[in-house]
């Protein structure tokens, strides 16, 4: 499957995906982002390119060029508890650690040293009100959904949500 929404003028997302799911084997989804971006600089014939991992609903994997991440969730739910990163041409992955609400949404990412790399503060329906620390991305949002940079929304796997008003906002 491919789909392709234009956003203004300059700015395309393309999605590919599988079309058959089978809750026990894998699948990959990929996303590529064509053109500007609000959030980084334009740089002319500069295609970001992710690919993601999918092993039955929740998200295993997550690859952009010269990295990679795999998230490992507390069992029977979409609750993350670690991430390990392996970038090109360091010796060693990282290990990162979820704390979490008591529904699953990432409050803070802690390195193998237990210092705060990552601390959100969230407003009622999900939307990020202060990255208190940011010093890696973090994406994950409410269980099961994934920050889109480029749109802003939440993607669930088969909508995407926003958090602003608190519903999903197309299939």
């Amino acid at each position: 499957m491919h789909t392709t929404i234009s956003i203004g003028k300059k700015r395309r997302i393309c999605f590919f995906a599988l079309l058959e799911i089978k809750p026990t084997q894998p699948y990959i989804s990929t996303t590529v982002w064509a053109g500007e971006s609000p959030n980084s600089p334009e740089i002319k014939g500069h295609t970001d390119h992710k690919s993601f991992l999918w092993q039955g609903l929740p998200m295993l994997r997550e690859e952009n060029p010269g990295q990679s991440s795999l998230y490992l969730y507390e069992p029977g739910s979409y609750a993350p508890r670690a991430r390990v990163d392996e970038k090109e041409g360091e010796a060693e992955n990282k290990v990162y650690y979820f704390h979490t609400d008591q529904i699953g949404t990432p409050l803070e990412i802690t390195d193998a040293e237990a210092q705060i790399v990552w601390q959100a503060k969230y407003r009622a329906w999900g939307s990020v009100e202060k990255l208190v620390v940011n010093e890696v991305e973090q994406n994950l949002r409410f269980q099961g959904q994934y920050f889109d940079v480029e749109t802003g929304l939440h993607y669930n796997t088969f909508r995407y949500y926003d958090p602003e008003i608190g519903k999903s906002v197309c299939c």
